[in-house]
C-alpha cells in the first residue's frame, strides 16, 4: 500500500497542506501525491527530487504527470524530503517537511 505524500508545489515558502500515512508491507514501498500551485490547482510536469531528511543525501527523482500525480519508490523507515520544481515564467517550487517516511505495517 503506498504512502500518500504531501501536496507539494504550494508556492515558494509555503508548507504542504496535508499528509496521510499508510503502513506498507510491500517489498517496494512508494510515496505518491499531487503537485499543486499556490491556488491549489494541480500542477503537472514538475521535477521532484527525494532527499534523506536528516542528511540531505539525494535518493531518487521522478516527474509529476500532466495531472500533477507522482509516485516514487523509497526505502522504509528513513525520514525523507521532496523538493519539486517547475521552470517557467514565473518558476514554481515547493518542498515538503523533512520527516516523510513510509512506516512498516503488520
Amino acid at each position: 500500500m503506498p504512502y500518500n505524500a504531501a501536496t507539494i508545489g504550494q508556492g515558494l515558502g509555503q508548507q504542504p497542506k496535508h499528509f496521510v500515512a499508510q503502513p506498507s508491507t510491500a517489498p517496494n514501498p512508494t510515496l505518491s501525491g499531487i503537485t499543486r500551485d499556490s491556488g491549489g490547482n494541480a500542477l503537472g510536469g514538475c521535477a521532484l527530487n527525494v532527499y534523506e531528511g536528516q542528511t540531505g543525501t539525494y535518493r531518487t527523482s521522478t516527474n509529476s504527470d500532466a495531472e500533477g500525480k507522482y509516485t516514487v519508490g523509497v526505502p522504509l523507515l528513513i525520514p525523507l524530503q521532496i523538493v519539486a520544481y517547475l521552470p517557467g515564467s514565473p518558476d514554481v517550487g515547493g518542498v515538503t517537511v523533512n520527516t516523510l517516511s513510509v512506516p512498516y505495517g503488520t
